[in-house]
């Protein structure tokens, strides 16, 4: 999770690349899958279902950026708990 968390930012940034956000949002619905973080994936899969039709820029910037709270809180939760 931590692999993708602090590029999601740059990816929004250049939300035009809604290809880029489309694949990051797809690995992450599936990493978040596997640890059972249903929250993240489906923030996950709302924003890879945005991306396929890239037409709503605003509502894809903040979808990413839901999804980026979400992947933070996720974080800190597994951090607190393996400490």
């Amino acid at each position: 999770m931590q692999m993708y968390g602090p590029g999601l930012p740059e990816l929004v940034a250049e939300a035009t690349n809604a290809a880029a956000l489309r694949q990051v949002a797809h690995s992450l619905r599936g990493a978040s899958a596997t640890i059972g973080a249903t929250a993240v994936q489906g923030l996950a899969a709302r924003l890879e279902r945005l991306t396929a039709k890239a037409d709503d820029p605003p509502a894809l910037a903040e979808a990413a950026r839901q999804l980026q709270l979400g992947l933070e809180a996720l974080v800190q939760a597994l951090q607190r708990r393996l400490a």
